[in-house]
């Protein structure tokens, strides 16, 4: 599967690795982990590496916000169910 973006086109692997730094399914099977116990805890431990990265590396740090949001959005199609 291809999605056009500004004339490129890249597959959706790539797009998920530059929004996320990983895929999608990397983010998938971190949420069904059992290390975490619940995914809003893994939100909230991906912010805080954010939050600790964001001075040195503004890119990464852009990443692991973008991951916790799709951790959060995901919660959120659950909850609506």
């Amino acid at each position: 599967m291809e999605i056009a973006m500004d004339d490129n086109t890249q597959t959706v692997d790539a797009r998920h690795q530059e929004m996320y730094g990983c895929s999608e399914s990397d983010i998938k099977e971190m949420m069904e982990e059992q290390s975490f116990g619940n995914p809003l805890m893994l939100a909230i431990s991906i912010l805080s590496d954010a939050q600790h990265i964001i001075k040195m590396k503004p890119n990464e740090s852009r990443q692991f916000i973008n991951r916790a949001k799709y951790v959060l959005s995901k919660q959120m199609q659950k909850g609506r169910q």
